[in-house]
């Protein structure tokens, strides 16, 4: 919900994040802000310029994200925009300075009339530091994303958990105090975030099935596991039970006949219109791989990306 505020700070470990809009613009929030906040890291990232530009009409840019083009949805999304573009950002533990994360933008777009195409092009000029943290991103999967995008909670988990996956190197114990300074919940009692968290957390797993936790009553147990997108060069663990209990149930269903879509690297997800999906590399079932995301012969991607702001020990 809206923050209802120009001031907004959190903080983990040795880090604090601050993020502050102008006097009356109001900050960033829901689904839609993450949402563009994820293509615009995504749009940094490939191209290594500042100057993002989006060619086309409003409703084909909102398509291309997978969002309705209705009126609320496109005056929702544009006040989003503005919101986040008109943002500044400090890590204190990084630096000390706090920084735009655009220095320029024009958009064109006319929200009355969303398939016209725009006289002029429009672009963002990213900040300079806010482009740097760009680079230090990580992929997502656009379809998977696109499932829980009705809940900011449950897109903040699923980067969350696959930022820690990421560079996991042994069992990890997280208390739910410690979650709820990060993930910034205005829940009014430990309780209610904790039930809050756990069933936003099945959710996520339904999706991210390589997603090997632990619920606890008082802790949360992360255990090595495989990223959405696994890493360049490397192989996403296949010991877990939780996997192997997958393996099991997967080769059954192929066995009745059901044929299955990969959602990553040798790992069987929830069922899929493999053609549909384009992610998915010759036959579906499991084996399927998908395209990485920095593989520069591929000219639209599908992956988003995360933003990943460095902050390795943020949880910590």
């Amino acid at each position: 919900r809206d923050p209802k505020t120009d001031l907004w700070e959190r903080s983990g470990g040795s880090f604090r994040l601050r993020l502050e809009s102008k006097p009356g613009r109001g900050l960033p929030w829901g689904s839609l802000a993450r949402i563009f906040a994820m293509w615009l890291t995504k749009q940094a990232k490939l191209t290594k310029k500042r100057r993002i530009e989006i060619r086309g009409s409003y409703a084909s840019f909102l398509k291309s994200l997978g969002l309705g083009v209705d009126y609320k949805t496109r005056r929702r999304f544009k006040e989003q925009i503005e919101r986040f573009l008109n943002a500044r950002m400090s890590i204190k533990g990084l630096d000390q300075q706090t920084h735009p994360i655009a220095d320029h933008s024009e958009i064109w777009w006319n929200r009355r009339r969303p398939n016209d195409d725009t006289l002029f092009t429009t672009f963002i000029d990213l900040g300079a530091a806010f482009f740097e943290h760009c680079q230090s991103a990580m992929p997502l999967i656009a379809a998977d994303v696109h499932r829980i995008q009705r809940s900011p909670f449950q897109i903040d988990i699923y980067t969350w958990l696959n930022h820690r996956f990421f560079n996991l190197q042994r069992n990890q114990y997280i208390s739910y105090y410690a979650l709820s300074q990060q993930f910034g919940c205005s829940y009014k009692t430990q309780w209610h975030f904790r039930h809050a968290f756990r069933r936003n957390l099945s959710a996520v797993r339904n999706v991210f099935i390589q997603a090997n936790t632990e619920v606890g009553e008082q802790q949360l147990t992360l255990f090595r596991s495989g990223t959405s997108v696994p890493k360049r060069g490397g192989h996403p663990r296949t010991d877990s039970p939780r996997h192997c209990a997958v393996q099991r149930t997967e080769a059954h269903e192929t066995a009745q006949g059901e044929c299955r879509g990969s959602m990553g690297l040798n790992y069987p997800q929830n069922p899929v219109d493999s053609e549909s999906c384009p992610r998915v590399n010759g036959d579906a079932g499991h084996g399927t791989t998908v395209t990485p995301l920095w593989d520069k012969g591929d000219a639209t991607p599908p992956e988003w990306t995360a933003l990943c702001l460095k902050l390795k020990s943020l949880s910590k």
